[in-house]
């Protein structure tokens, strides 16, 4: 039986602001007993000498020292001491929530699985945020314990910090970070484990806190041949991992979120290297392309990428450069123009022989409700939509409403929004036509009865685009409640994705008597809230509210 539940090894590298915070966050973890080993990677400051003084103070951890020699091979050291039956992995500018392990542990341990997962918040000194693609692996229905062999979305958490490994696991299969990483190491660690693991249990809370530091130089964040190159190497040792396992079909997943990862890279990176790089730099993303298994992948990216891909495979050197000159100059390729009733990217003006790769076949739209009520069967409804990377001059707008194959639309006035145009594209594309007035509508009159979905439909050049209206804002969807007229319920409902939809259904007394139960009982506990939570001056002024706007 293992002497601790769990071991963190904590690498450190010259983090002397921060690795008292790190290590504190693990020493007072609720999970006992827990061994902590601080690997230092040959710091030159004194975060070496913080660290030995825990190590002193504490006999569950344990302090290491090597030369610099990288974090994989830090980490790897850490896990050759570790006797805890789990094993997590932290960097020292990072640091964990108190339960953090014992969530983990507790999870993995009532589940009979090697690896568990759970969320992470990044956080600078200006803001916190968390993952966007993060919500893919924690998306609602989705079971607890799983395999990414069948759950694909486990491919989107490659971080090795935010998880527990089991440290038999580890050793059966003989996993260790690749020294010859220094990008990309804890995808091929996490992508190995997590195929070796029997089960996988997912716990939806916040272990790990992730701090971005942008002025910290990093390989990652150079603008080097070299970090492409190890983002081919990464490629080619997942793709003969998985030759190994002969699982080569579950490469698809992978290799799409890597190719859009790379591109991105091209197109950030690119252009800050010396111009006598760009030739090898082709190179190498032709080196690249030939790893891919579902060479595929590449026709899902958007357009600028697809042309990228088509400079690369036609080894077409002088376009390749230009098009990285183009990203250097700052010019808004986002932008879009429609021709002949297609859309494609501005850069088809700029690259005209690669024209037919740069149609858009999926415009954005975007769009904000910022003013929305239904009350008394009046449906009042107002903000802004436009066609990303198209000017919204000229552009017409529509409500509309869909039900059973019927189409109901009401047209909406042009608003004048110059903010629209600053914040979506620092006025280099002109969005002030986006805003429409707000508009008024009495459903009864309007719509029959049934359940109808709610589009804003935007036209321009007698070429249409639609988008479910989205309120994204819950103060904003408490402003549509249920309620009934002239024996009408008018109800709306907002799925997932904020995607609205009203109905209207007729009702008996008996309905009706129900509905304004329901509207009682919501009242009464949202009063209620405030009395329990002491806030006597906000009861009072709702409860007076209530009184008169009888009258």
């Amino acid at each position: 039986m293992s002497k601790y539940k769990v071991t963190v090894v904590i690498v450190n590298y010259n983090k002397e602001p921060y690795i008292s915070q790190c290590i504190e966050s693990v020493i007072n973890q609720s999970l006992q007993p827990i061994e902590i080993i601080i690997v230092d990677d040959g710091s030159t400051d004194n975060s070496g000498i913080i660290s030995s003084r825990y190590a002193a103070a504490h006999p569950h951890v344990r302090y290491l020292t090597q030369e610099n020699k990288g974090v994989s091979s830090a980490r790897n050291k850490g896990l050759s001491y570790a006797q805890g039956e789990y094993v997590a992995f932290l960097d020292a500018d990072d640091y964990v929530s108190t339960d953090a392990y014992e969530r983990l542990y507790k999870a993995a341990v009532q589940s009979d699985a090697d690896t568990a997962i759970g969320n992470f918040e990044c956080f600078n000194e200006y803001r916190t945020w968390h993952l966007a693609y993060m919500k893919k692996v924690f998306a609602k229905g989705l079971p607890a314990v799983r395999h990414i062999s069948t759950h694909k979305e486990l491919h989107l958490t490659p971080s090795a910090s935010n998880k527990l490994f089991k440290k038999d696991l580890l050793i059966q299969h003989s996993i260790s970070f690749d020294e010859d990483l220094h990008v990309g190491e804890d995808l091929l660690f996490t992508q190995k484990s997590l195929y070796c693991s029997r089960k996988t249990v997912v716990e939806n809370s916040d272990v790990l806190y992730y701090r971005v530091n942008d002025n910290e130089m990093t390989l990652s964040k150079n603008s080097t041949l070299s970090f492409f190159k190890q983002l081919v190497m990464v490629q080619q040792k997942l793709k003969s991992l998985y030759g190994t396992l002969n699982e080569r079909s579950l490469l698809h997943e992978i290799e799409k979120r890597q190719a859009e990862f790379f591109f991105n890279s091209l197109f950030t990176k690119g252009p800050k290297l010396p111009k006598n790089h760009l030739n090898e730099l082709l190179d190498i993303s032709s080196s690249f392309l030939d790893t891919l298994v579902h060479r595929e992948v590449t026709s899902s990216l958007d357009s600028k990428s697809q042309l990228l891909t088509q400079m690369i495979v036609q080894r077409d050197y002088e376009e390749f450069m230009n098009l990285m000159f183009s990203f250097c100059k700052d010019e808004s390729i986002n932008e879009v123009f429609l021709e002949e009733g297609l859309f494609y990217s501005s850069l088809a003006k700029t690259f005209p022989r690669y024209k037919q790769y740069l149609e858009v076949k999926h415009v954005e739209v975007e769009q904000r409700i910022e003013v929305i009520e239904l009350k008394d069967g009046q449906l009042t409804l107002g903000g802004y939509a436009f066609i990303k990377g198209l000017s919204a001059q000229g552009m017409q707008k529509d409500l509309l409403f869909k039900y059973r194959g019927k189409e109901k639309a009401v047209s909406l006035q042009q608003d004048l929004r110059t903010d629209v145009s600053y914040l979506f594209s620092h006025n280099q594309i002109d969005y002030q036509d986006a805003g429409f007035k707000t508009i008024s509508l009495n459903v009864l009159d309007f719509l029959k009865q049934g359940e109808w979905q709610v589009y804003i439909r935007l036209t321009v050049n007698d070429v249409t685009v639609e988008e479910p209206i989205k309120v994204m804002l819950a103060q904003l969807r408490n402003r549509t409640k249920a309620h009934v007229v002239n024996n009408i319920e008018i109800k709306t409902a907002f799925n997932t994705r904020s995607q609205m939809t009203i109905s209207l259904k007729k009702v008996s007394m008996l309905e009706k008597l129900k509905s304004f139960a329901v509207q009682v009982k919501r009242d009464v506990r949202y009063d209620a809230s405030f009395l329990k939570a002491k806030d006597y001056h906000t009861f009072l002024a709702i409860l007076l509210y209530r009184m008169f706007r009888l009258f």
